[in-house]
């Protein structure tokens, strides 16, 4: 039977992590990503329009985010991570 930490701790991983589906922002980071499409569905729109504008921090940042969101780092709007459930 769970305790009331377990519970807690539970409570607390959820809350931390964001409702975006993981999948889909892995699939447009690998193909849209260029273009900050995976920023943008993230709700960091800010952050994909400079992404789309210096064409995926010239490809650099677009490999980065692709190995954020394998490693379950990267973070919605909210700074909740986008996580494989």
């Amino acid at each position: 039977m769970p305790t009331g930490e377990d519970w807690l701790n539970s409570l607390k991983q959820e809350r931390n992590t964001s409702n975006k589906s993981w999948g889909v922002a892995l699939t447009l980071s690998i193909f849209l990503g260029f273009l900050g499409a995976d920023r943008m569905y993230a709700g960091r729109i800010g952050l994909g329009l400079l992404k789309l504008l210096t064409m995926g921090g010239y490809l650099i940042w677009w490999v980065v985010d692709i190995i954020l969101l394998l490693q379950g780092r990267m973070k919605d709007e909210f700074g909740r991570r986008i996580q494989r459930k």
